[in-house]
């Protein structure tokens, strides 16, 4: 029994330790050197990519300012050319789905070319 006490001491005395030990590399900021290299791995998958304009974009959101939308011509799908395509196909009587589909490519290219 004195023995299985004296395990226990010492474990709980290791545990304390281990979280002593953590909370005090949190508040200094530290990591330790495996949380670094697995930052590092995940940093180095991880690649942030710009966006690249698209020309029939630009197209799509010329057209629309045509339509009397005042959006920026900058061949990027963001969300003002959605919301602006969505009030498009809506004031057409298309199916509104934000997307340029054939229906709404037609049409809308239609009126900017003829």
């Amino acid at each position: 029994m004195r023995k299985m006490k004296r395990y226990v001491g010492r474990v709980l005395v290791f545990v304390l330790c281990c979280v002593f030990f953590a909370a005090f590399t949190a508040v200094a900021g530290e990591q330790s050197p495996a949380a670094k290299g697995v930052a590092k791995k995940a940093a180095g998958t991880q690649s942030a990519k710009a966006p690249v304009p698209n020309k029939d974009v630009m197209q799509i959101q010329e057209a629309l300012n045509k339509e009397g939308f005042k959006l920026k011509v900058d061949g990027l799908m963001g969300p003002k050319t959605k919301g602006s395509l969505k009030k498009y196909q809506k004031k057409n009587g298309l199916k509104v789905t934000g997307k340029a589909n054939k229906a709404t490519l037609d049409k809308l290219l239609k009126k900017m070319n003829g």
